[in-house]
């Protein structure tokens, strides 16, 4: 869980590690519960979620791997905040390249209008 109001200023400021950091610190976690549980909150609140059909699950993986490889490459302050160390699926050297378009109004800031998966 990061201080959303650091995030929107693109520092990496975290509140909670979560997941593993968790299951072995549940007695912090008990003690800083309403801190974590607010924290949790306002940063679901300031999520912003878009949706894309891709039935395939491979093609789902290469575009997820490619939305994230973008971030990473960016030299944005705000892609620090993306955590690294994905186990995240390119495309294959064998595989098709598949051109993928924002056919929408709307801008998904750090992206290209179009890319390659």
């Amino acid at each position: 869980m990061f201080n959303v109001n650091e995030a929107e200023q693109g520092r990496r400021v975290e509140i909670w590690h979560g997941w593993s950091y968790a299951r072995t610190h549940r007695e912090e976690f008990n003690e800083r519960k309403e801190e974590i549980l607010n924290a949790i909150e306002n940063q679901l609140k300031s999520f912003r979620v878009f949706i894309a059909q891709v039935p395939d699950k491979r093609e789902r993986a290469r575009f997820e791997a490619a939305i994230m490889n973008n971030i990473y490459d960016s030299i944005e302050t705000w892609a620090e905040l993306a955590d690294r160390g994905m186990a995240l699926s390119k495309r294959r050297n064998d595989e098709v390249p598949i051109i993928i378009k924002n056919k929408s109004k709307v801008r998904l800031y750090g992206l290209p209008e179009t890319f390659e998966i």
